[in-house]
């Protein structure tokens, strides 16, 4: 259910020309993101916020979920 989203950011420029979000719905502009134990990491964290940022300004609303949350409150 992964979704590729481009960024129409040039080589270069400090963003890749994609991201892939785990599940996300290309109309509405809605990604859901499910966080494993690397996402607690800082320079994990860090990537999150900037990719977060990047989809936002392009209209998508970001969920953000950890495994434990998704397996234990499905």
């Amino acid at each position: 259910m992964e979704v590729i989203v481009a960024t129409g950011k040039p080589r270069g420029s400090g963003y890749p020309a994609t991201y892939k979000v785990d599940i996300g719905n290309v109309t509405l502009r809605v990604a859901v993101e499910v966080d494993g134990a690397s996402h607690g990491a800082l320079e994990r964290q860090r990537q999150d916020r900037k990719k977060e940022k990047l989809l936002s300004g392009l209209g998508w609303k970001v969920l953000r979920f950890t495994n434990r949350e998704v397996m234990g409150s499905l």
